[in-house]
């Protein structure tokens, strides 16, 4: 499937060589594109929230193995829309992207359908974007000097903010710094055995929690 070059942010040459025939132009959009494993633009690690998101959010989702599953073809140009039946079922595409209204109107159109390409660039770009409010609302539930900051915008960053609102045993205890305690609760359900999030996605659940974990005493 060609790539369309969604709101006009697709550039001449990243569009030329969208086209098969064209793939002696990819080093011409280099610059523009980083997949995971091919390198970061350096203005992306010069904060410790952008580390971490690279590091931590970014691989979770779409690691070196995984580049072929999600993207357009051979040449890792564009990222192809997915069907995510979890929790419910939604479009998403690249590091997480929810496509909602608010992806929708970053991409400048109405609608997109399962498969269709969007530029890598385009989705890291509001990936990143929705990484920073995440950050922000962050700040907003636990305190802005608060270590586990990064580690609930992760959680944030995958559940949104109505959804990670829940688990008020954890804000709270995260709050209070008591973040051994936060960790073990986010994992629980509220009629016991595990939370939604711990049986829906095990791993992140894990490596999330083992973050804040490591924060006690701090």
């Amino acid at each position: 499937m060609p790539m369309t070059n969604v709101g006009g942010l697709l550039s001449d040459a990243a569009a030329e060589a969208a086209n098969p025939a064209q793939t002696g132009l990819l080093q011409t959009v280099s610059s523009e594109i980083h997949p995971l494993g091919q390198g970061e633009p350096e203005e992306l690690l010069v904060s410790p929230e952008s580390n971490y998101f690279y590091s931590n959010v970014f691989p979770s989702e779409l690691d070196s193995n995984n580049l072929a599953k999600y993207s357009d073809g051979e040449n890792y140009l564009a990222y192809r829309v997915r069907v995510n039946k979890k929790p419910e079922k939604h479009l998403t595409i690249g590091p997480g992207v929810k496509i909602d209204s608010e992806a929708l109107k970053s991409f400048g159109i109405k609608n997109i359908k399962e498969g269709e390409p969007v530029p890598i660039s385009v989705v890291n770009r509001i990936a990143e974007q929705r990484w920073h409010k995440s950050i922000a609302d962050s700040k907003n539930f636990i305190g802005s000097d608060n270590p586990a900051v990064l580690p609930f915008a992760e959680m944030i960053y995958q559940m949104g903010k109505t959804g990670v609102s829940g688990f008020t045993k954890t804000i709270d205890l995260l709050k209070n710094r008591k973040f051994a305690e936060a960790a073990d609760e986010a994992l629980k359900g509220k009629k016991g055995g595990k939370s939604a999030w711990a049986i829906q996605t095990p791993n992140r659940a894990a490596s999330v929690t083992s973050r804040i974990k490591n924060l006690d005493g701090r």
